[in-house]
Parts: C-alpha cells; sequence; structure tokens
C-alpha cells in the first residue's frame, strides 16, 4: 500500500511540475497563444502568436468622412481627413455599418506625425495627392483592391524607403513618387503597362529599378533627378525612349537601348554626367535635340550607317562600331 502511495505522489508531483512548467512557457511568450506542430512523438515546432503586435483598427472618430457616398458604382464612406492622433494608422473596413471604399485626396495630405498606414481591402480608390508631404511616413500597405496608383499620391514622401506595389496596379500615375528621397528600392509588377511623368523625379536614393515587359509606354521626366540610379533594365516592350525621361541621373554609367525603340526623344540623357556608354540599335530612327548635353565621357555604340552613327558625328560624340 505504501508503495502505491508513493508511486501516485510521484506522478502527482511529475503532473504539477510539468503544469507549472507549460505555465512559465506561456508567461513568457506575453500571454499569446502557444500551438504546438508535431507527429509520433518527434521534436515539435512551437508557434507562438501576440495578439498585440497587431495594430486594432482606429475608431471612427478618429476621421473626417462622407456617409452614403457613391464612386464608380460603389457604395460606402469615403474619408476625407485623418483628424486622430495615432502615427501608426490602421483604416477601418466599415464605418457606421458602410464598407469604407475611398480615401480622399485630403485625407492623409501633409500630414507630418503619421508613421504607418494599413489600408483595408474595401478600398477600391485612392485619390491623387492623399498621402502627398507626409514627411514622416515609412510604411504603407496597398490592398489589391486597387488599380491605380493616382497622380501625386505619395509625392514628398522624403522618409518612405520601400514600398510593394500589389500586382492589380495598372498605372502608376503622373508624380506618383515624385521627390520621394530616401525610396531605395521599388519591385513594379508585371500587371503594369504605364509609368507616368515625373513619376519617380527626384527619387535620389533610388539606385536600381527593373521595369517589366508590360510596360509598354514611361513618361517624360520619369525618373530625372534620381542621382543614386546606377541601372535601369528597359523592356523590349517600350518604343519611345520620352524627353527627359533620364535627365540628371548623374550615376548612371551605362544603358542598352532593346531593339523596340525608334525613337530617344529631347533631353532623354541630358546631364547623365557618369553616363560612359551606350548602345543604341538600327530601329532607332529619331534622336531629339540635346539628347546627351553634358554626357562629357560617353560613347555611343551602334551600326555602320545608322542614325546613331550621324548622330555621333554631328554632335562630336565618340563612336563604336557594333560587329
Amino acid at each position: 500500500m505504501k508503495t502505491l502511495t508513493k508511486t501516485l505522489t510521484h506522478r502527482l508531483t511529475a503532473i504539477l511540475l510539468a503544469m507549472m512548467l507549460a505555465l512559465s512557457l506561456l508567461s513568457a511568450c506575453g500571454g499569446g497563444e502557444v500551438g504546438v506542430n508535431g507527429q509520433n512523438g518527434r521534436e515539435s515546432e512551437i508557434t507562438v502568436k501576440n495578439p498585440a503586435v497587431e495594430i486594432p483598427e482606429n475608431p471612427a472618430s478618429d476621421f473626417e468622412y462622407k456617409k452614403d457616398y457613391t464612386n464608380f458604382g460603389r457604395f460606402g464612406v469615403s474619408i476625407t481627413k485623418y483628424i486622430g492622433t495615432e502615427t501608426k494608422v490602421n483604416i477601418p473596413k466599415q464605418i457606421e455599418g458602410q464598407s469604407v471604399i475611398e480615401l480622399d485626396s485630403d485625407s492623409f495630405r501633409g500630414n507630418e506625425m503619421i508613421t504607418s498606414v494599413h489600408i483595408p481591402d474595401s478600398v477600391f480608390f485612392i485619390e491623387g495627392g492623399a498621402f502627398m508631404q507626409c514627411s514622416l511616413l515609412t510604411d504603407v500597405t496597398i490592398p489589391s483592391s486597387i488599380n491605380f496608383i493616382d497622380g501625386s499620391m505619395f509625392l514628398g514622401c522624403t522618409s518612405l524607403t520601400s514600398i510593394t506595389i500589389p500586382n492589380s496596379i495598372i498605372e502608376i500615375q503622373k508624380d506618383a513618387f515624385a521627390a520621394c528621397t530616401s525610396l531605395a528600392s521599388i519591385t513594379i509588377p508585371d500587371s503594369v503597362v504605364r509609368i507616368g511623368d515625373n513619376a519617380f523625379q527626384g527619387c535620389t536614393s533610388l539606385n536600381s529599378i527593373t521595369i517589366p515587359d508590360s510596360v509598354t509606354d514611361i513618361g517624360r521626366v520619369a525618373f530625372g533627378g534620381c542621382t543614386s540610379l546606377t541601372n535601369i533594365t528597359i523592356p523590349d516592350s517600350i518604343t519611345v525612349i520620352s524627353g527627359n525621361m533620364f535627365i540628371g541621373c548623374t550615376s548612371l554609367t551605362s544603358i542598352t537601348i532593346p531593339d523596340s525603340v525608334t525613337e530617344i526623344g529631347n533631353y532623354a540623357f541630358e546631364r547623365c554626367t557618369s553616363l560612359t556608354s551606350i548602345t543604341i540599335p538600327n530601329s532607332v530612327a529619331i534622336i531629339g535635340n540635346s539628347t546627351f548635353d553634358g554626357c562629357t565621357s560617353l560613347t555611343i555604340r551602334g551600326y555602320t550607317g545608322s542614325r546613331a552613327e550621324n548622330f555621333a558625328a554631328e554632335n562630336n560624340i565618340p563612336f563604336a562600331v557594333l560587329d
């Protein structure tokens, strides 16, 4: 009997110790959920979810808004201005029982306090200038319900370092990221067909960008003044290098124009002072005025009898013949 009592005591003690250990693990994880994944008694993987990490939706009182709003056949709420004090904003999906469908052009414009904004997938339209000159904004979540990066949307967001554009975006419009001086990298998805005028003008930290084959049109001055840009790939879906497209890209060292291009616009590469080599194919029939002004170290590479060769001779630019 003593032996049985002693065995039961040992088992109860072991169970209590196990329970105490489990409670201490839960406490160490900040009170979050602990999930254990394992099979057949093998070593398990512990996944910790801390609900405190997620930012709750801001209350309706943090916004000025219009109810019963209709746009492009959608019905709901348009947020006209953020009046809250939180620096990290999580826009609610609904206000007063109606879906939030739009951010007005003044919703966050000129806000010098916010650092991050999460936009719900109920929003299908963001007006141009909505985040213009939000000088401390570093992070924005754009939902896949959005099809356009509207004009001047992030113009002058000088703290924005990177942004992921969802593959629902068709067009990046005029001045969309102009003067985002901290923007170092950006990924353009292959859903984008057009990049508007001045879209990335003055993004002085942008050092490289890959343009997908889906893009068929790039506007004037699209990358003008991107002084850190060293490398760019122009896809063979482009037929025209627009005027001033790379003006003042002082770190750009070389570039190859694809065979699809037939025209290089005026001032396209003006003041690209580090540009030493550009390859121009036979397909290019028009090269505009002052295209390479200020490119003092440049050699044009092309074919005998091409427009590139004639242009080089007319403008006293060294020319290297391609085989």
